[in-house]
């Protein structure tokens, strides 16, 4: 009887460790989200795109990448996204996942698509001023503000004699032709002023009409 007794331990203890390995192992989220269909550009500007696509079942949010960086996100049941801050005339690829709030995202559907070329320079600025006070001293010049198909940037190239001189302000209210960010203007001197805008995409203008006019002391 005792060489029995002596073999039931080991008997019992291969048994625990045979239960051991054959436990399998879970996780709440092992399905994968498949990748959105239909992905698709519905809107497309100068510095932005539009893209949309068809929801996935169980999914809670979507995120957009451009170039493999994230751009930006939408919550389910929201299926479309607008990037901006994007370049004139370029190409981009875009990717959509699903995801869940947890972190897990399905793989991605793929697209390629291409912002509008802007090469339309703008309109030159028309009716070069001088700007003066009460008494009739001139403070500076003044003009009207171009046009563009995209849009005109806030400043502006001035010209002194054919020279630049400044980027100036928005033409309103005027720009000093004092101030110390004008370079290299004598005071009391007279000069031929031009005025040339620039769009968003540095497209530059035809210059303005020229205006003599002498720089305040």
């Amino acid at each position: 009887m005792l060489p029995k007794l002596h073999a039931l331990p080991t008997i019992v203890c291969s048994l625990i460790v045979l239960a051991a390995t054959v436990i399998p192992s879970t996780s709440a989220n092992a399905s994968t989200l498949p990748a959105p269909t239909d992905f698709r550009v519905t809107q497309t500007g100068f510095d932005r795109l539009e893209v949309a696509w068809s929801r996935v079942s169980n999914a809670e949010l979507y995120r957009v990448l451009v170039n493999g960086v994230q751009r930006g996100a939408a919550y389910d049941p929201e299926s479309t996204l607008t990037v901006t801050q994007l370049r004139p005339g370029t190409t981009y690829e875009f990717e959509v996942q699903a995801g869940r709030s947890s972190g897990e995202f399905g793989p991605g559907a793929r697209l390629s698509a291409t912002t509008l070329a802007d090469d339309e320079p703008p309109t030159a600025p028309t009716g070069l001023r001088e700007h003066l006070d009460a008494s009739g001293k001139s403070l500076g010049i003044t003009w009207n503000a171009s046009s563009d198909n995209w849009g005109v940037s806030s400043t502006y190239n001035i010209y002194a004699d054919g020279r630049l001189i400044t980027r100036g302000g928005a033409p309103a209210p005027w720009t000093r032709l004092t101030d110390p960010y004008v370079g290299g203007l004598s005071c009391g001197k007279t000069y031929t002023f031009t005025v040339q805008a620039f769009d968003l995409n540095n497209n530059l203008s035809p210059e303005s009409d020229s205006l003599s006019a002498a720089t305040a002391c």
